[in-house]
């Protein structure tokens, strides 16, 4: 797949990542959707479209899952635990799409 078409599959992986990542959040209940969940839409974005749309679905992921579930933030709380698992999952993605 090449140009804006790529970039649509990627995010149409994301979007049903994100139904997924939904449905999970929703029995669990916790609160937060893990950005692991979006690594098979990156892989799959890479394999199908290419470098460009993985990366795109690398940075797209975390940027969804933050906007589809309504956090309770407080300042502090678990803020360590948050930035080492988006550093691994953009490691991982960005592994993945190169």
């Amino acid at each position: 797949m090449t140009g804006w078409r790529g970039y649509a599959f990627a995010a149409l992986m994301v979007g049903l990542a994100t139904a997924f990542g939904e449905v999970i959040e929703a029995y669990l209940q916790t609160g937060r959707m893990p950005s692991s969940l979006f690594l098979p839409a990156v892989l799959v974005a890479t394999a199908v479209a290419g470098q460009g749309p993985g990366i795109f679905a690398t940075v797209l992921g975390p940027i969804v899952a933050e906007v589809a579930i309504s956090h309770d933030h407080s300042l502090f709380r678990d803020v360590a635990q948050e930035v080492v698992a988006l550093a691994l999952y953009a490691a991982v993605g960005a592994g993945v799409a190169m």
